[in-house]
């Protein structure tokens, strides 16, 4: 199934809320008003819904349950800067494993420093985003 995630003030009354990122996918995916998709509120739960009657950007909440995607345990990964490539890809890894903090340091050994890092983290929370997403996680680390 399809897996959105929002924050908890876009859920009232019964329905969600969705971004207009989330409602072109929608379009592009080209899901129905019968179709059921998952919304998570980044807080553990999911939101069972389809599409509303007033629009693309509305689903109604047809039920609702425990993210299944999440662990149990609470782990947080701490990783030095890594050039190149490895950096994504530890996150990336990371997340799908379960964890549920990422932090990344400089160590004395580290040839990699990152001039510009809030780009960096920008990039890597997009990275963490699409991870949880794809492997059906509750939460973004």
């Amino acid at each position: 199934m399809v897996r959105f995630f929002v924050e908890q003030k876009d859920i009232y009354d019964g329905t969600i809320q969705l971004s207009s990122e989330d409602a072109d996918h929608i379009r592009a995916l080209r899901l129905r008003p019968s179709e059921l998709f998952i919304v998570c509120d980044c807080a553990g739960s999911d939101y069972i819904c389809r599409l509303g009657a007033r629009g693309d950007n509305v689903a109604e909440i047809t039920g609702t349950r425990p993210s299944l995607g999440e662990p149990t345990i609470i782990c947080s990964v701490y990783i030095a800067f890594a050039k190149g490539d490895r950096l994504t890809y530890a996150v990336q890894k990371s997340v799908e494993l379960g964890a549920h903090g990422i932090v990344l340091f400089p160590s004395e050994r580290c040839i990699s420093t990152p001039n510009d890092m809030a780009k960096k983290t920008v990039r890597l929370k997009r990275v963490a985003f699409e991870t949880a997403k794809q492997c059906g996680r509750g939460r973004i680390p």
